[in-house]
């Protein structure tokens, strides 16, 4: 009994976890489609692009330590969810495991 109730709680812990992740990434998606519809907007009123000088010091694909922390974190938090995965198959494998 005890082994189905780690079960059910479990499973809602990962389904939990999936939801939360996948509800993230929807609102990130919404926000990328809005800001492609005022960025459109935004560029047809300006008019076409003016080449300017680049400095070579400075690469035009740069990415600013801001984006560096929050792809770890977005890692962290994937890497912590496998392992609560993977422990928490351990636990119920042991459960079930054991004998009656």
């Amino acid at each position: 009994m005890f082994s189905v109730i780690a079960l059910i709680i479990g499973g809602a812990a990962v389904l939990g976890f999936y939801g939360y992740m996948f509800s993230h990434l929807y609102s990130e998606h919404r926000k990328l489609k809005r800001g492609e519809k005022h960025l459109a907007e935004h560029l047809s009123r300006i008019g076409p692009p003016r080449p300017k000088f680049q400095s070579p010091r400075k690469s035009p694909g740069g990415k600013s330590s801001g984006s560096y922390r929050t792809r770890a974190m977005h890692f962290g938090v994937a890497l912590a969810g496998f392992a609560a995965m993977f422990a928490e198959l351990e636990i119920l494998n042991r459960l079930l495991s054991t004998p009656k």
